[in-house]
């Protein structure tokens, strides 16, 4: 599973960039709420490893490990976080929607039997990556 941007306009950029100031000066001073437990599909604020909180997507948790896998949904990475770096996402955080869209390449196979040639293949394939442009339509 891939994530992709769709091409951000200069108005979604900025609406992002402002967004992303206030939630950065908001995760100064929040704090957990008492009894908050994450649970798959919530829509949360996760502390990324660079040490910043960003919007997240929780795909599955651990409750046992009190970790949960989510996906960060405007830049489309995906970790693995402690339910000690995750918070309920605040409601004034929710207005502009994830700009990270989820993508798959249809009809394409990766064979991984590539005989002689194997090396070279893995190799080119750690150097390419994939630019997708998403068209809105009307």
């Amino acid at each position: 599973m891939s994530y992709c941007n769709s091409g951000l306009i200069s108005s979604e950029i900025a609406s992002l960039e402002k967004l992303m100031r206030e939630f950065s000066i908001y995760h100064r001073t929040a704090v957990v709420a008492p009894g908050f437990v994450p649970k798959g599909g919530d829509l949360v604020s996760a502390k990324f490893t660079d040490g910043a909180w960003y919007r997240a997507k929780i795909r599955r948790c651990s409750s046992m490990k009190k970790e949960a896998e989510v996906t960060f949904i405007d830049y489309g990475n995906q970790d693995t976080i402690p339910f000690s770096s995750i918070r309920p996402l605040d409601p004034r955080f929710r207005s502009l929607p994830g700009q990270a869209h989820e993508a798959r390449l249809r009809f394409v196979s990766v064979s991984t039997t590539c005989g002689r040639n194997c090396s070279f293949v893995i190799a080119l394939s750690n150097l390419l990556a994939l630019k997708a442009t998403i068209i809105r339509k009307p």
